[in-house]
């Protein structure tokens, strides 16, 4: 679970560092689908980035253990 968390937050703070570089006009947000889970459960983290057209895609960093997707316009 430590890794995971330390994952989460990691993707979060490269995000939030690309908002902060791109302007003031950027806006992140971070939902995940529950609160308690067992280490049997999945997880999902939404994260959502407005205000910014034909960005690059962010480069996550390798997270062992997750299956990603990516979905957007």
């Amino acid at each position: 679970m430590r890794f995971l968390g330390t994952g989460i937050l990691g993707g979060v703070f490269l995000l939030s560092s690309l908002a902060i570089a791109w302007g003031n006009d950027i806006s992140l947000s971070a939902t995940v689908d529950k609160t308690e889970l067992t280490l049997e459960d999945s997880l999902r983290l939404s994260l959502t980035i407005e205000g910014v057209q034909n960005a690059p895609r962010p480069e996550l960093p390798p997270l062992p253990h997750f299956r990603t997707a990516s979905v957007g316009t």
